[in-house]
């Protein structure tokens, strides 16, 4: 069994990216930022309006919630009496979720901030005193995962009204959710005895797990609103690939040719996706895979590394995936350390006849 921890990691953080309609391999321009003050800027979440969400370290070493809105004003926020603030998901109408820790150290709330900067937070009932939302849709749905007995992770789905609903896959020792879609299905991975798995749960509570061929490892991360699901795995070479498993359970994978490594992690309502692989130097890039398989390789200008983690769906495919720090097993890429210097956000948007919409929003980190 696997406890729960906070992990440091070399690679970088996960953060979010919008697709259009637009062909995916359109020339666009590249806008960087930060926080003002801050010493490293993490943007996790985009919704369909541009709206951007985060946190930042302040001057004090203090991690700060923020949201940007598209004309680049950013205000920030905490919640009262927090250590730190993480908000981790954004819906259309402008609420985010995340989490926060109180001065001790010991409690971990989730919490829902409203558009006009109301903040409520909320614990999984049962005793749990780590709640860590992942995810929200347009319906005001809440899923993600919280510390159980021994210090495992668990699924949890809350709905507007607060009613939370929690559940593990048959023979998990321990799950996290990663995924919403408008209709309240969710997908995330679960472990037991045999490994790493992914699971879809939908609205009614039915869960089906699922593995690609070979796959020891299996990291499910998001889902649009035809059910089809992307993610990665990794098989038994130790060899990372990615996949993409049609609402049929027809699984497909793929990777970036020539790659050492290939890693999907949003989807978006056409099934164009996104993620990042390794060049045989070991450097990540950032791709889009179209809905009929051609490969787009990007970067930034004058980056060494570009990670592409998440995005904000189209039409009603609403909710953010965003990985923990927790399960260190269930979370291979947790998030890592705000306060190694260098870290820099960039927004990449496609050029589309000069107007400049939130539609085919690509953000994500590079190295300076």
């Amino acid at each position: 069994m696997f406890r729960n921890g906070l992990l440091t990691s070399t690679a970088m953080t996960a953060v979010a990216f919008l697709l259009s309609g637009a062909p995916a391999d359109a020339k666009g321009t590249i806008t960087t930022f930060n926080v003002d003050g801050s010493s490293a800027t993490e943007a996790i979440a985009i919704n369909a309006r541009g709206v951007i969400t985060g946190h930042f370290v302040d001057t004090v070493g203090n991690d700060v919630g923020f949201v940007r809105a598209p004309d680049g004003t950013i205000t920030t926020f905490s919640a009262e009496g927090s250590s730190y603030t993480w908000p981790t998901c954004i819906n259309r109408q402008g609420f985010i979720a995340g989490h926060y820790a109180a001065p001790s150290g010991r409690d971990k709330f989730g919490f829902v901030r409203r558009a006009n900067g109301e903040i409520k937070r909320f614990h999984v009932p049962g005793g749990s005193h780590r709640t860590y939302p992942s995810v929200i849709n347009d319906s005001m749905t809440i899923a993600g995962f919280y510390d159980g007995r021994h210090g495992l992770s668990h699924s949890f789905v809350r709905s507007a009204g607060g009613t939370t609903i929690t559940f593990d896959p048959v023979g998990a020792e321990a799950s996290v959710v990663n995924g919403i879609n408008a209709n309240g299905d969710v997908t995330g991975s679960y472990e037991d005895s045999a490994g790493i798995h992914g699971f879809v749960r939908t609205a009614d509570g039915t869960i089906t797990s699922f593995d690609p061929t070979g796959s020891q490892r299996t990291f499910s991360y998001a889902i649009n609103g035809s059910n089809v699901i992307a993610g990665y795995f990794i098989n038994g070479s130790g060899t990372t690939s990615s996949f993409v498993r049609a609402s049929d359970g027809t699984i497909t994978t793929f990777d970036q040719p020539g790659s050492l490594g290939t890693k999907a992690y949003a989807i978006n309502a056409k099934g164009a996706i996104t993620g990042y692989y390794f060049d045989d130097l070991m450097q990540p890039h950032g791709f889009v895979r179209t809905p009929d398989g051609k490969m787009i390789s990007f970067d930034p200008p004058k980056s060494t590394g570009t990670e592409a983690f998440e995005h904000q769906r189209q039409g009603r495919d609403h909710g953010l995936v965003q990985r923990q720090p927790r399960h260190p097993r269930l979370h291979p890429h947790a998030v890592s350390p705000l306060r190694r210097a260098g870290w820099r956000e960039f927004i990449r948007r496609p050029l589309q006849g000069g107007m400049q919409t939130c539609s085919g929003t690509v953000f994500c980190f590079r190295r300076r």
